[in-house]
């Protein structure tokens, strides 16, 4: 008798299709030389608020020393990081003699 009443019960099957956050969290904004840029220029000891020329020398932005470069390469990585891109350090050019442009298009060129 145990047997006829479990098998008069039906299981309900989960559901196979994805919630929507899940759906939201895998989508990521496109990484545009715009974004690019604006992210070096915001991680740099002045991240000046308004424009800034893609020829200005980061040296004019605060990257005066080594230690300054190495910096502000973990913080474009921890920014790109934080909008679901990757970038290892190593690769993105970053250093007194660089300009704005130099670093965005390091970063636009190596980032995955």
């Amino acid at each position: 008798m145990a047997k006829a009443k479990k098998a008069g019960k039906k299981k309900k099957k989960a559901s196979k299709k994805p919630s929507p956050e899940v759906l939201a969290l895998a989508v990521r904004q496109p990484l545009t030389p715009a974004l690019a840029q604006r992210i070096v220029v915001e991680t740099t000891p002045q991240h000046p608020s308004g424009p800034v020329d893609p020829d200005t020398q980061l040296l004019n932005l605060g990257i005066v020393t080594k230690e300054a470069a190495d910096l502000h390469r973990a913080a474009i990585q921890g920014r790109l990081n934080a909008i679901g891109w990757h970038i290892k350090q190593a690769d993105i050019d970053s250093g007194a003699t660089k300009t704005v442009a130099d670093c965005r298009d390091s970063v636009l060129a190596h980032a995955f």
